[in-house]
């Protein structure tokens, strides 16, 4: 019987699931919002379901900041005038059959990749100024004015959009991948149409780059950092006093803001890979081209 105990504590203990920061910021917001849905009589019971998560919003937004820490872009700019001339007087069907490299899965052109990849990248170029710094003001009016934490001013409207605008960004890249591919490898007549397409291409992909490196990734995760302290000033303040009171909406400003930024840097981690992957694609498949010519 020992024994048997003894295996079954072993296999649960194998059983247990970590949570992932993204999964600890989600359920803490969704569980605030289960709360709300049935209401609170009180703002002393809103301060309490709010104490009781916010282990799991400083533990899941503290995380955040490695999404912040990405490698540098070397823009291709010493290739383009060369490149360029040289592809002048080679006639564009001598070149379609040459190998050229795409970011894994991608299936489409450069054009039609950067054509959606643009706009994103002009949208994220401006996260601190949109997202980061009025998260970060939110708190500190929490930590500094009384009045903040039963403000009835709801954000919910701002996260929407955010969700509304990343939904739509994700669902447009996702067309241009191939399902179930991680094929890297393919032809340039797959990726450019003609020799012309080549100009557009430096441009654009010029854009990409200098909009995600205009993001000063330092400095936001300062603001992660600050934004964390804060939280653990107000998470030892509802520790201090139970019956403190906490609006509804404030409790979840707080909740669904962690989550929705922690989000956003992602989606910008996840953007500024993308154009990493392009620019190096891009790269080699010239440095080919260069040398089969």
């Amino acid at each position: 019987m020992l024994c048997r105990v003894t295996l079954l504590n072993h296999l649960t203990m194998k059983l247990t699931y970590t949570l992932t920061p993204e999964e600890k910021l989600r359920y803490a917001s969704e569980s605030l919002n289960d709360a709300i849905t049935k209401g609170f009589s009180t703002l002393s019971e809103a301060a309490a379901k709010l104490k009781g998560i916010m282990p799991g919003i400083i533990q899941g937004f503290s995380a955040t900041k490695e999404a912040v820490v990405l490698p540098d872009i070397v823009p291709l700019d010493k290739y383009q005038k060369a490149f360029l001339s040289e592809i002048e007087s080679v006639p564009y069907t001598e070149l379609r059959e040459l190998r050229a490299f795409v970011p894994e899965g991608v299936s489409v052109t450069y054009l039609e990749y950067l054509k959606t990849l643009v706009p994103v990248t002009t949208y994220l170029k401006d996260i601190q100024r949109d997202v980061t710094s009025p998260y970060l003001f939110l708190l500190a009016q929490m930590v500094s004015d009384v009045n903040a934490n039963i403000s009835t001013k709801s954000e919910q409207a701002t996260y929407e959009k955010l969700k509304s605008i990343r939904d739509e960004a994700y669902a447009s890249l996702a067309k241009l991948y191939e399902k179930n591919s991680y094929k890297a490898v393919t032809k340039v007549g797959a990726v450019v149409e003609r020799n012309a397409d080549w100009k557009d291409i430096f441009t654009q992909l010029k854009s990409c780059v200098i909009n995600v490196e205009s993001v000063n990734r330092e400095s936001i995760a300062r603001q992660v950092k600050q934004c964390t302290d804060y939280l653990e000033i107000i998470y030892q303040n509802l520790s201090k006093d139970n019956a403190k009171s906490t609006s509804q909406e404030a409790a979840q400003n707080l909740a669904a803001g962690a989550y929705e930024v922690a989000q956003q840097l992602q989606f910008f981690s996840t953007t500024y890979y993308r154009v990493l992957a392009l620019n190096g694609s891009v790269k080699n498949t010239i440095e080919h081209i260069q040398k089969s010519i």
